[in-house]
Protein backbone atom coordinates (compact mmCIF):
# COMPACT_ATOMS: atom_id res chain seq x y z
CA UNK A 1 0.00 0.00 0.00
CA UNK A 2 1.47 3.81 -0.92
CA UNK A 3 2.43 5.79 1.67
CA UNK A 4 -0.24 8.31 1.33
CA UNK A 5 -0.44 11.50 3.81
CA UNK A 6 -3.42 13.29 4.17
CA UNK A 7 -3.72 16.99 5.24
CA UNK A 8 -6.75 19.29 6.05
CA UNK A 9 -7.07 22.38 8.51
CA UNK A 10 -9.26 23.00 11.03
CA UNK A 11 -11.88 25.25 8.76
CA UNK A 12 -12.80 21.78 7.75
CA UNK A 13 -14.88 22.01 11.00
CA UNK A 14 -13.04 18.84 12.09
CA UNK A 15 -11.99 18.73 15.52
CA UNK A 16 -7.98 16.86 15.99
CA UNK A 17 -9.49 14.18 17.75
CA UNK A 18 -12.01 13.34 14.86
CA UNK A 19 -8.84 13.99 12.74
CA UNK A 20 -6.70 11.54 14.03
CA UNK A 21 -9.65 8.95 14.03
CA UNK A 22 -9.22 8.93 10.16
CA UNK A 23 -5.77 9.30 10.22
CA UNK A 24 -5.61 13.29 8.96
CA UNK A 25 -2.98 15.79 10.06
CA UNK A 26 -4.94 19.17 10.46
CA UNK A 27 -3.54 22.51 10.71
CA UNK A 28 -5.10 25.37 12.53
CA UNK A 29 -5.96 27.88 11.50
CA UNK A 30 -4.94 31.24 12.50
CA UNK A 31 -7.88 33.82 14.12
CA UNK A 32 -7.19 37.11 15.17
CA UNK A 33 -9.40 38.96 17.23
CA UNK A 34 -7.97 43.01 18.98
CA UNK A 35 -4.59 42.32 18.58
CA UNK A 36 -4.35 39.27 19.47
CA UNK A 37 -3.69 35.62 17.59
CA UNK A 38 -5.04 32.20 18.33
CA UNK A 39 -4.91 29.09 16.82
CA UNK A 40 -8.43 27.61 16.08
CA UNK A 41 -9.47 24.10 17.75
CA UNK A 42 -6.53 25.15 20.04
CA UNK A 43 -6.08 28.14 22.10
CA UNK A 44 -10.30 27.94 22.71
CA UNK A 45 -13.10 25.47 22.50
CA UNK A 46 -16.16 26.42 20.65
CA UNK A 47 -18.18 28.27 23.39
CA UNK A 48 -15.40 30.23 24.12
CA UNK A 49 -15.31 31.19 20.76
CA UNK A 50 -19.46 31.38 20.61
CA UNK A 51 -18.52 33.51 23.46
CA UNK A 52 -16.60 36.17 21.98
CA UNK A 53 -18.63 36.47 18.79
CA UNK A 54 -21.73 37.52 20.97
CA UNK A 55 -19.75 40.28 22.14
CA UNK A 56 -17.25 41.57 19.60
CA UNK A 57 -18.13 45.17 17.37
CA UNK A 58 -15.51 43.77 15.27
CA UNK A 59 -15.57 40.61 14.33
CA UNK A 60 -12.94 38.35 14.35
CA UNK A 61 -10.38 37.74 10.66
CA UNK A 62 -9.31 34.37 9.73
CA UNK A 63 -5.80 34.05 7.76
CA UNK A 64 -4.63 31.06 5.47
CA UNK A 65 -1.80 28.73 7.04
CA UNK A 66 1.94 30.05 6.74
CA UNK A 67 4.05 29.07 3.37
CA UNK A 68 6.51 28.24 5.78
CA UNK A 69 4.69 25.54 7.92
CA UNK A 70 2.76 24.24 4.52
CA UNK A 71 6.14 23.98 3.01
CA UNK A 72 7.40 22.09 6.53
CA UNK A 73 4.83 19.71 6.30
CA UNK A 74 5.31 18.77 3.06
CA UNK A 75 9.14 18.40 3.45
CA UNK A 76 8.68 16.24 7.06
CA UNK A 77 5.82 13.88 4.94
CA UNK A 78 8.85 13.14 2.14
CA UNK A 79 11.59 12.34 5.01
CA UNK A 80 9.27 9.88 6.34
CA UNK A 81 9.40 7.89 3.82
CA UNK A 82 5.89 9.24 2.31
CA UNK A 83 5.02 8.51 -1.54
CA UNK A 84 2.65 11.24 -1.62
CA UNK A 85 0.59 14.10 0.03
CA UNK A 86 -2.80 14.92 -0.59
CA UNK A 87 -3.40 18.32 1.20
CA UNK A 88 -7.13 19.25 0.79
CA UNK A 89 -7.70 23.19 1.02
CA UNK A 90 -10.71 25.46 1.50
CA UNK A 91 -12.38 27.24 -1.15
CA UNK A 92 -10.11 29.16 -3.33
CA UNK A 93 -12.66 31.82 -4.02
CA UNK A 94 -12.40 33.04 -0.51
CA UNK A 95 -9.20 31.66 1.02
CA UNK A 96 -5.40 31.88 -0.17
CA UNK A 97 -5.03 28.55 1.31
CA UNK A 98 -4.95 26.64 -2.14
CA UNK A 99 -2.88 29.19 -3.53
CA UNK A 100 -0.71 28.97 -0.56
CA UNK A 101 -0.36 25.00 -1.13
CA UNK A 102 0.73 24.94 -4.89
CA UNK A 103 3.77 28.11 -4.04
CA UNK A 104 4.64 25.68 -1.15
CA UNK A 105 4.76 22.36 -3.92
CA UNK A 106 6.44 24.62 -6.42
CA UNK A 107 9.06 25.62 -4.14
CA UNK A 108 9.11 22.20 -2.60
CA UNK A 109 10.66 20.55 -5.67
CA UNK A 110 13.20 23.52 -6.40
CA UNK A 111 14.73 22.31 -2.89
CA UNK A 112 14.49 18.96 -3.74
CA UNK A 113 15.32 17.96 -7.38
CA UNK A 114 15.60 14.40 -6.21
CA UNK A 115 12.02 13.87 -5.61
CA UNK A 116 10.62 14.67 -9.06
CA UNK A 117 9.04 11.93 -10.23
CA UNK A 118 9.16 9.72 -6.85
CA UNK A 119 7.04 11.78 -4.55
CA UNK A 120 3.82 13.67 -5.23
CA UNK A 121 1.95 16.66 -4.21
CA UNK A 122 -1.48 17.18 -4.65
CA UNK A 123 -3.17 20.39 -3.39
CA UNK A 124 -7.30 20.13 -3.38
CA UNK A 125 -9.42 22.36 -3.66
CA UNK A 126 -12.58 21.49 -2.03
CA UNK A 127 -14.69 24.89 -3.31
CA UNK A 128 -16.22 24.79 0.01
CA UNK A 129 -16.00 24.67 3.85
CA UNK A 130 -17.14 23.27 7.04
CA UNK A 131 -17.86 19.39 6.83
CA UNK A 132 -18.32 19.76 2.43
CA UNK A 133 -14.54 20.38 2.90
CA UNK A 134 -14.16 17.48 5.76
CA UNK A 135 -15.99 15.25 4.02
CA UNK A 136 -14.26 14.76 1.54
CA UNK A 137 -11.24 13.98 3.61
CA UNK A 138 -12.81 11.78 5.64
CA UNK A 139 -14.03 9.42 2.53
CA UNK A 140 -10.56 9.82 0.80
CA UNK A 141 -8.54 8.24 4.30
CA UNK A 142 -11.42 5.55 4.07
CA UNK A 143 -10.04 4.77 0.69
CA UNK A 144 -6.39 4.82 2.01
CA UNK A 145 -7.49 2.49 4.47
CA UNK A 146 -9.31 0.23 2.49
CA UNK A 147 -5.69 0.09 0.76
CA UNK A 148 -6.60 2.16 -2.44
CA UNK A 149 -3.62 3.42 -4.12
CA UNK A 150 -3.25 7.54 -4.98
CA UNK A 151 -5.61 8.35 -8.22
CA UNK A 152 -8.24 6.13 -6.02
CA UNK A 153 -8.23 8.37 -3.48
CA UNK A 154 -7.68 11.24 -5.49
CA UNK A 155 -11.39 10.16 -7.71
CA UNK A 156 -13.28 9.40 -4.24
CA UNK A 157 -12.30 13.07 -3.40
CA UNK A 158 -13.34 15.04 -6.26
CA UNK A 159 -16.54 12.79 -6.55
CA UNK A 160 -17.21 13.73 -2.69
CA UNK A 161 -16.70 17.69 -3.73
CA UNK A 162 -18.59 17.50 -7.05
CA UNK A 163 -22.00 15.81 -4.97
CA UNK A 164 -21.74 17.66 -1.68
CA UNK A 165 -24.05 20.11 -1.40
CA UNK A 166 -24.66 22.54 1.87
CA UNK A 167 -27.68 24.01 3.35
CA UNK A 168 -27.09 26.31 6.31
CA UNK A 169 -29.83 28.49 8.28
CA UNK A 170 -29.08 31.83 10.14
CA UNK A 171 -30.89 32.53 12.93
CA UNK A 172 -29.23 35.90 13.48
CA UNK A 173 -28.46 38.28 10.47
CA UNK A 174 -25.65 40.62 12.27
CA UNK A 175 -22.40 38.35 11.01
CA UNK A 176 -23.90 37.94 7.47
CA UNK A 177 -23.95 41.78 7.60
CA UNK A 178 -20.51 42.35 9.17
CA UNK A 179 -19.27 39.95 6.89
CA UNK A 180 -20.85 42.13 3.33
CA UNK A 181 -23.73 38.21 3.14
CA UNK A 182 -26.51 40.67 2.71
CA UNK A 183 -27.03 44.25 3.23
CA UNK A 184 -27.62 46.42 6.29
CA UNK A 185 -31.16 46.92 5.00
CA UNK A 186 -32.07 43.80 4.51
CA UNK A 187 -30.58 42.69 7.83
CA UNK A 188 -32.63 45.80 9.63
CA UNK A 189 -35.59 44.07 7.63
CA UNK A 190 -34.99 40.44 8.13
CA UNK A 191 -34.82 41.05 12.44
CA UNK A 192 -38.00 42.93 12.52
CA UNK A 193 -39.78 40.42 10.53
CA UNK A 194 -38.18 37.47 11.74
CA UNK A 195 -36.68 36.16 8.14
CA UNK A 196 -34.67 33.06 8.51
CA UNK A 197 -32.82 32.28 5.36
CA UNK A 198 -31.19 29.16 4.15
CA UNK A 199 -28.41 29.56 2.45
CA UNK A 200 -26.62 26.92 0.18
CA UNK A 201 -23.22 26.52 -1.18
CA UNK A 202 -22.42 24.48 -4.28
CA UNK A 203 -19.61 24.43 -6.42
CA UNK A 204 -18.12 27.23 -4.14
CA UNK A 205 -21.28 29.71 -5.09
CA UNK A 206 -23.33 30.79 -2.58
CA UNK A 207 -27.01 31.58 -2.37
CA UNK A 208 -30.38 32.34 -0.76
CA UNK A 209 -32.76 29.24 -1.51
CA UNK A 210 -35.57 30.21 0.72
CA UNK A 211 -36.84 32.70 3.32
CA UNK A 212 -38.78 31.44 5.93
CA UNK A 213 -40.35 33.18 8.64
CA UNK A 214 -39.73 32.24 12.46
CA UNK A 215 -37.92 29.78 14.55
CA UNK A 216 -39.92 27.23 14.09
CA UNK A 217 -40.28 26.91 10.15
CA UNK A 218 -36.40 26.51 10.13
CA UNK A 219 -36.06 22.81 11.07
CA UNK A 220 -39.40 21.41 8.74
CA UNK A 221 -37.45 23.52 5.83
CA UNK A 222 -34.52 22.22 6.21
CA UNK A 223 -35.37 18.69 6.40
CA UNK A 224 -37.18 18.93 3.44
CA UNK A 225 -34.50 20.64 1.67
CA UNK A 226 -32.22 17.76 2.69
CA UNK A 227 -34.64 14.95 1.81
CA UNK A 228 -35.02 16.36 -1.46
CA UNK A 229 -31.51 16.69 -2.83
CA UNK A 230 -30.15 13.46 -1.38
CA UNK A 231 -28.88 11.04 -4.60
CA UNK A 232 -28.48 7.49 -4.39
CA UNK A 233 -27.61 6.35 -0.94
CA UNK A 234 -28.62 8.83 1.65
CA UNK A 235 -26.52 10.48 3.25
CA UNK A 236 -26.45 13.20 5.61
CA UNK A 237 -24.87 15.17 8.83
CA UNK A 238 -25.12 17.83 10.37
CA UNK A 239 -23.37 20.84 11.95
CA UNK A 240 -23.95 23.82 14.34
CA UNK A 241 -23.22 26.91 16.14
CA UNK A 242 -25.53 27.28 19.62
CA UNK A 243 -28.78 25.70 18.18
CA UNK A 244 -27.37 22.11 19.38
CA UNK A 245 -31.25 21.07 20.58
CA UNK A 246 -32.57 22.74 16.68
CA UNK A 247 -29.44 20.40 15.03
CA UNK A 248 -30.71 17.39 16.76
CA UNK A 249 -33.87 18.04 16.08
CA UNK A 250 -33.40 18.66 12.61
CA UNK A 251 -31.62 14.75 12.52
CA UNK A 252 -34.61 13.16 13.80
CA UNK A 253 -36.54 15.11 10.93
CA UNK A 254 -34.50 14.13 8.23
CA UNK A 255 -33.68 10.49 9.85
CA UNK A 256 -37.62 9.87 9.73
CA UNK A 257 -38.03 10.96 6.12
CA UNK A 258 -34.87 8.84 4.90
CA UNK A 259 -34.78 5.96 6.76
CA UNK A 260 -30.84 6.55 7.46
CA UNK A 261 -29.18 7.88 10.87
CA UNK A 262 -27.15 10.74 10.46
CA UNK A 263 -23.36 10.33 9.94
CA UNK A 264 -22.49 12.74 12.73
CA UNK A 265 -22.79 16.12 14.27
CA UNK A 266 -20.35 18.51 14.48
CA UNK A 267 -19.66 22.23 15.75
CA UNK A 268 -19.50 25.13 13.09
CA UNK A 269 -16.30 26.39 13.52
CA UNK A 270 -14.46 29.93 13.32
CA UNK A 271 -13.98 30.13 9.72
CA UNK A 272 -17.99 29.33 9.37
CA UNK A 273 -19.18 30.95 12.67
CA UNK A 274 -17.29 34.48 11.99
CA UNK A 275 -19.60 34.87 9.20
CA UNK A 276 -22.85 33.48 9.85
CA UNK A 277 -22.67 33.71 13.27
CA UNK A 278 -22.98 31.29 16.06
CA UNK A 279 -26.63 30.94 15.95
CA UNK A 280 -26.21 28.58 12.69
CA UNK A 281 -27.47 25.12 12.31
CA UNK A 282 -26.14 23.42 8.89
CA UNK A 283 -26.88 20.24 7.06
CA UNK A 284 -24.77 18.40 4.24
CA UNK A 285 -26.05 15.94 1.67
CA UNK A 286 -24.78 13.80 -1.30
CA UNK A 287 -26.43 15.01 -4.26
CA UNK A 288 -25.98 13.96 -8.28
CA UNK A 289 -22.67 13.66 -9.00
CA UNK A 290 -22.31 17.48 -11.20
CA UNK A 291 -19.40 16.39 -13.30
CA UNK A 292 -22.15 13.91 -15.04
CA UNK A 293 -24.22 16.94 -15.41
CA UNK A 294 -21.59 19.15 -17.18
CA UNK A 295 -21.34 21.06 -14.00
CA UNK A 296 -18.20 19.71 -12.07
CA UNK A 297 -15.48 21.85 -10.71
CA UNK A 298 -12.06 21.35 -11.05
CA UNK A 299 -10.35 20.56 -7.69
CA UNK A 300 -6.93 20.39 -9.38
CA UNK A 301 -4.10 22.69 -10.82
Amino acid sequence: MEKIRILADTSSDLTFDQAAKFGIELFSIPVFHEDKAYRDGADFTHEEFYKILDTCTTPPTTSHIPLSTTGDAYAAAYDAGCEAVIHLCNNSANSGMFNTANLAKKFFFEAHPEAVGKFRIEPVDTHSFSLAYGLPAILGAQKRAEGGTLDDILEVIDETINRVEVYMAIYDLKFAKLSGRISAAAAIAGSVLGIRPIMSMINGETSTVEKVRGDKAVIPHLADIAASRCDGAPFFCVAAGYPVDEAKALEKAITAKLKVKSSGFYRLGAAVSINAGPKAVAVFVLGKDRRLEGRGVVTRI
